[in-house]
């Protein structure tokens, strides 16, 4: 038994078709080549989760004032560089051109004015080489001079108001230093809160939305059991009075989480790049007790708070104020 007449055979079963004639006649059939598969789909690679470390690092090389305050330390520092300036001399460099009318020559001697036919040789020859090197008019002036004159001044009296002057420069860099740092200070605390509020609030949202869930479903049976005379219509209705404030407690956690989500993505990507929408952090886990105890947290506050050492700088510029004061 032979197949013929291929063409008659839809083009999708004469694979098929082909092979089955095959095993029946032991006629060896080439195998048809698989049709192409379509290229599988690229699915897009997830933005990673943000942590807060990044979430820090990101407002702080971002955020316009921390700029600005690195701007004014730089400038505090440049006025310091200016004013130790005025402990070396100063140099004054002055210099004047003139131009006369014509130039001025002085002639000692006329060498026609003198007689020398009285003196005998050879002393006349000799005296009259004399006179004519004798009798070459001395230039007083040209027509145009110049003068340059170079003046350098040490000041002694004035080295301790400079001095007076560097302290208070310096106790300025030591302001802008502090202000630099406790704008980062407040930027990372600012960002640390916003960000686990919003964990939390995404937390709060979950749990809220579950419960939503749980109750619809709840109010659904009661109402089913109702129907039978198993629940009266007032356990219905508390049901569904529990069912709306859940749902209104839904809102407001959505809305408080849209709210946090916009304040950490105004302060981490002021470009309107957005805040990923999973975060890396969550409470889940048992929270620890704090590192420190009230006394040496108060303790270790009163050493590193930047606002007192922005105080400490304010007062040695006042001093130094003082003192230049009483010395000018």
């Amino acid at each position: 038994m032979r197949v013929i007449g291929y063409s008659l055979v839809p083009r999708r079963l004469a694979g098929p078709l082909g092979g089955l004639a095959a095993l029946l006649c032991g006629t060896p059939v080439l195998a048809q080549p698989a049709p192409a598969q379509a290229p599988a789909a690229i699915t897009p690679a997830r933005p990673e989760p943000l942590s807060l470390s990044a979430a820090v690092d990101r407002a702080l090389a971002h955020d316009a004032g921390i700029r600005q305050a690195d701007l004014e330390i730089r400038a505090a520092r440049a006025r310091v560089d200016g004013v130790r300036g005025h402990y070396g001399p100063s140099l004054d460099v002055d210099g004047k051109l003139l131009l006369w009318n014509d130039e001025s020559t002085l002639t000692v001697v006329d060498p026609s004015s003198v007689d020398l036919s009285a003196i005998p040789a050879p002393f006349d020859a000799a005296l009259a080489g004399l006179l004519s090197s004798v009798g070459e008019p001395i230039s007083l002036r040209d027509q145009v001079t110049g003068e340059v004159s170079v003046t350098v001044v040490q000041p002694l009296t004035d080295l301790y108001r400079v001095d007076r002057g560097v302290r208070l420069a310096e106790a300025g860099v030591g302001a802008a230093d502090a202000r630099a740092e406790l704008a980062r200070r407040d930027l990372t605390f600012a960002v640390t809160e916003t960000y686990l509020g919003l964990v939390a609030a995404r937390e709060l949202t979950a749990v809220a939305a579950e419960a939503e869930r749980v109750l619809a479903a709840h109010v659904s049976d009661a109402e089913k059991l109702s129907r039978v005379g198993l629940v009266s219509d007032a356990q219905v209705l508390a049901a569904r009075a529990e069912l709306a404030r859940t749902r209104s407690q839904l809102v407001k956690a959505r809305a408080g989480a849209e709210l946090l989500a916009a304040r950490l993505a105004r302060l981490v990507a002021p470009e309107g790049e957005g805040v990923p929408a999973s975060l890396s952090h969550d409470h889940l886990a048992p929270v620890g007790p704090p590192p420190l105890d009230l006394a040496a947290a108060r303790d270790h506050a009163a050493q590193h708070r930047d606002e007192l050492r922005l105080l400490d700088r304010a007062r040695d510029a006042q001093a130094a104020r003082a003192d230049l004061a009483t010395w000018e």
